[in-house]
């Protein structure tokens, strides 16, 4: 869902479209493909063990006084929130289909077929937004990368209880987690503070079964080309040495020790 929007209604990434509507054809034709992929596999190997990634994004109310800029942004938060987070989970739970809003950008449909096609769910999570306008932004004084995403693991949390709740019984595991930081003063924070989240939910017995991180090296990151750096090795694309950045060595240690 966060492809399909970014794609086909902000007009982010190829196909530069600006159409609700579009975005909502665009994914539901995703997962009905998923789901066509799912049963032929499915029919060689019934032991076989498929999944889909869902990029989460919690979208939250901006606190701004200005009226206008406040109505879009509860839209945003209640509205758009859960296109981008639940609208392909609940496919996937009922095979029905249903996404935009009454009068804009309405996509419904149902396929029996979809239903229960996922043995697992990635989450995929960085941070989330709040909407002010038609601007994205994060709270003043908040830590944030280096491109403007938040610092902020309680949306991991968030994202693991909203896919355990549409999707209840199917496994997780965290398929995207990272921070864009050329600096490296951030990254050993940013991990710590989400692994925490995944402990702490372990704790509680939600079935999480692994986790990774975005990404091994310095990589060619959509429209950003080589400007984002998220990878814990640090890439020289001259030479192509790649060195492990100081901030993911927490990450090293707790592989090798169980702790940092």
């Amino acid at each position: 869902s966060g492809y399909c929007l970014e794609a086909y209604f902000t007009g982010k990434y190829p196909p530069y479209k600006k159409n609700l509507r579009a975005a909502g054809k665009a994914l539901k034709n995703m997962i009905d493909a998923h789901a066509t992929i799912y049963h032929h596999f499915k029919a060689i190997d019934p032991h076989c063990k498929i999944g889909l990634a869902q990029m989460m994004v919690p979208i939250d109310q901006h606190p701004t006084q200005n009226p206008f800029k406040k109505l879009v942004s509860w839209i945003g938060s209640n509205y758009f929130g859960p296109m981008q987070n639940v609208a392909a989970l609940d496919y996937l739970r009922t095979g029905r289909f249903d996404w935009g809003f009454r009068f804009y950008g309405r996509v419904t449909g149902k396929n029996k077929h979809v239903k229960n096609t996922v043995d697992f769910i990635g989450v995929n999570y960085y941070s989330n937004v709040m909407l002010d306008g038609s601007a994205r932004k994060s709270l003043p004084g908040r830590i944030t990368s280096d491109n403007g995403k938040a610092v902020y693991p309680e949306g991991l949390w968030r994202s693991i209880l909203l896919c355990s709740k549409h999707l209840p019984g199917v496994p997780m595991w965290i398929g995207e987690n990272g921070i864009c930081d050329a600096s490296d003063l951030k990254r050993e924070d940013y991990f710590k503070k989400h692994l925490w989240v995944v402990w702490y939910a372990l704790k509680r017995g939600y079935d999480i079964r692994g986790y990774h991180v975005w990404t091994l090296m310095d990589n060619f990151d959509w429209n950003a080309g080589f400007a984002n750096k998220y990878g814990i090795y640090k890439v020289d694309f001259d030479t192509y040495e790649r060195t492990l950045r100081d901030g993911a060595k927490c990450l090293v240690a707790l592989a090798k020790n169980g702790r940092y």
